[in-house]
Order: C-alpha cells, then structure tokens, then sequence
C-alpha cells in the first residue's frame, strides 16, 4: 500500500495568465466562467475548515455558513480552489454588493464557487491531470447548496463562449489546458485569462483592495 501523502499546512493558488492573443482554439483547453469575486483556498482537517486569501492570510471569521457546507463533505481532508461571489437578482456575480456583504458579515447571499481540488484523504492531486481533479470535485459536490457550488466547463468552442459571457456583460473566461497539473504559487500559461472589456477599469480599482488581502 502507498504511503500517504503529507498534508499540506498552507497552499498557494495557481495563477492565470492575461491572454493577449485571445482565447486559445481547439479542444486542447477546458474553458470555465470566471466569476467577478475574491479568489479563496480553502481546506479541510477534521472538523476544522480554514480559508486563505491568494496571499496566505486566513479567514475563518468570514464564512461561518459555507464552513458548515465543507465540514459535511464525505471527506476527512481536504483542499479547495475557488472564488467567494455575491450574485445578483439576474444571476451574476458583483464584486462591490460582495465587499459590502464581507464587511457586514452577511452570511446569506455569499457563495462559494470551487474549481479545482488539489487534496483529498492522504493523495496529493496537484500531480493529477485537471480532468481527473474536476470529476473527483464534482462527485465531492454532488448535492448543490446554495452556499457552495461546483464549476463545470466546456471543451472546445472557447471564441463563441467567450462572447456569450461578454454579451452578457459578465467578467470574461479562464481556459485551463487539458491534462495539466495544479501548480502552487505559479503564474502559468496552462491556465488563460480572457477579461471582456467593460471589466478592465473596474478591476484596476477593485484590486488594490483585494491585493493588500
């Protein structure tokens, strides 16, 4: 039998990289929505649920509800990818009603929308294709919460996704390359970011908080 694999006490979020040639062709690439949120890791131990910021600070304080959701999970240890959202009545994500409800500690329109599972029960998943990693994450999810929700994708047809998103006036799409591994802390071009255009200003001012997190 295997050893088991270590635990990790903290975990850095894989980064993506702006794409300035436009959203790859092919079917060599999965492409996923990207919500207008606040990137979050979280994990797992027992009865004991962290959030980290992409810098590596916690915050337990924040998320008491979607705590509770990740304690119920059929797994004893474990690490999440996603992004921390509050939609609205139309359904999409708003990065300013989202500072407000952080700030008042408004449990009951925050949603966690995980993407990618790195650990889980002693296997180290980074060294896992993304394909095998987004099915071991959807049977991790198979009930949908209000609170926590599973991010699918599609294969192929990137270009006319793309425009759907910005058509309606949605933040832009992440394109993760099949087959590839989750890779801490780096800045990869496995994983492609394609911002629609309205978001570019909003975003300058919206990071200068979210990056001193």
């Amino acid at each position: 039998m295997d050893k088991p694999d270590v635990f990790p006490e903290l975990l850095r979020p894989q980064l993506a990289t702006l794409s300035t040639t436009g959203v790859p062709a092919g079917n060599d690439f999965y492409h996923e929505l990207k919500h207008d949120g606040f990137r979050l890791l979280c994990s797992k131990d027992g009865e004991r649920v962290d959030f980290y910021t992409r810098r590596g600070h916690r915050w337990n304080d924040k998320f008491p509800a979607i705590a509770a959701e990740v304690r119920q999970f059929k797994a004893r240890q474990l690490w999440l990818d996603g992004e921390i959202v509050v939609l609205t009545e139309e359904g999409k994500s708003c990065f300013g009603s989202l500072q407000m409800a952080i700030a008042k500690k408004d449990q009951q329109c925050l949603a966690y929308y995980v993407f990618d599972l790195m650990y889980k029960d002693g296997r180290n998943l980074c060294r896992e294709p993304l394909e095998y990693r987004k099915k071991l994450l959807k049977e991790l999810i198979h009930r949908d919460a209000w609170n926590l929700r599973y991010v699918d994708f599609q294969q192929g047809y990137g270009e006319e996704f793309w425009e759907m998103v910005c058509a309606h006036h949605l933040e832009g799409i992440v394109s993760k390359r099949v087959g590839s591994f989750y890779r801490p802390g780096v800045r990869s071009r496995d994983w492609l970011k394609s911002i629609c255009r309205d978001y570019h200003k909003a975003r300058k001012v919206a990071w200068k908080w979210w990056e001193q997190s």
